[in-house]
This record gives C-alpha cells, structure tokens and sequence, in this order.
C-alpha cells in the first residue's frame, strides 16, 4: 500500500465512532478503562459530536467541511481548541461553557502528553473537575452533584454536555447565545 494511502486510511480509522445510538453507553464504559484512555477517549468523543454541531450550522450543500476540520491540511477547525472557539462565537454555547470545554480540554492534554502514569488524583485534576460549571449550576440533574470519584464526575461531564450537544438544532431565525446557560430544562433552543 502506498504510504499516502496509508495515511488516507488512517485519517478514516480516526473518524470512526459506534453507532449515534450507542455512543452514551460507550463513553459510560470508560469508566471501566485505565484513567488515560477515559480522559483521552472521552474528549475525543466530545469532539466528535461538537464537530456535528458546528455543520448543523453550515450553508446546506457547503462542499469544504473535510477541508475545515482536516487536521493533517492544517483546516482551520482542525482542533478541538479551534472548534470550541467557534462554537462559542456561533452562539453554540456561552462563555461559561467555552471555559468548561477548554478545561476538559487541557485535561485530556495533561493525561495525552505527561510522560508518567498520571491518573484523576493528580493535582490539579480533581479540584478542576469539581469546579465543572456543568456539573455545579441550578438544573443539573442531582444524581450528577452527588459524591462520586473524580473520573466519574469526568465521565458526567463529558456525558451532559455530550446529549446538549447531540440534541442542540440550530433556531431557523437565528443563532440562540447561550443554549446551555438553561440548563437541561426542556429544548435547548427554546
């Protein structure tokens, strides 16, 4: 095989994910998984649906969307960093979001890169999880406030801002600022 069919299929096999219907379980399962295979896998899922969210607001027929998100061409939402950035701008979320979804972000960074065998324990890891603003605002189901270890509050997270997004439509008049700051209380959009 030639290496840049190579590369072609591994740029494939990165975009795999189990079906739509299955996803909620499979990031559930993480919490069975060594702490930094949860931290990286389960951003990396988060990723995954944030980028379905950002071309729900795409012009329909918009033919560049591998181009943006394509991380070996350097596209400008090639990184989850960037995807936040616009996501925020787009009216997706709201700042308090943004600044959760860069918290999880430098979190999974901490378990991708350190050279040790770092785990949820790991100051400062498990005060940034507990200071989540997902996991701490008004609405937010009780079963997510109550005491848990850390990589499951992780897990939690990761899992509610997961079905905000995978249930979030764009409004046909407009862009809604702010979706989430209403949290889990009916339609996202509404």
């Amino acid at each position: 095989m030639a290496r840049s069919k190579q590369m072609e299929a591994l740029k494939e096999l990165a975009k795999q994910a189990p079906p739509e219907q299955n996803r909620l379980e499979y990031l559930a399962e993480l919490a069975r998984q060594p702490d930094r295979v949860t931290a990286i896998v389960a951003v990396a899922g988060l990723e995954h649906i944030l980028k379905e969210t950002i071309c729900r607001h795409l012009r329909p027929g918009f033919s560049k969307e591998d181009q943006i998100f394509d991380y070996n061409n350097n596209g400008i939402l090639s990184t989850f960093g960037s995807q936040v950035t616009i996501a925020c701008a787009m009216g997706i979320f709201g700042e308090q979001e943004r600044a959760d979804f860069s918290r999880l972000l430098r979190i999974r960074n901490a378990f991708a890169h350190s050279m040790m065998n770092i785990d949820f324990s790991a100051v400062p890891i498990p005060s940034i999880v507990s200071d989540l603003e997902i996991l701490n605002r008004p609405g937010t189901p009780e079963v997510f406030k109550q005491p848990a270890p850390i990589k499951h509050k992780f897990l939690h997270a990761v899992c509610l801002y997961y079905i905000l997004l995978l249930i979030y439509r764009p409004n046909s008049s407009g862009v809604d600022h702010g979706w989430l700051v209403k949290p889990l209380s009916g339609s996202p959009t509404g």
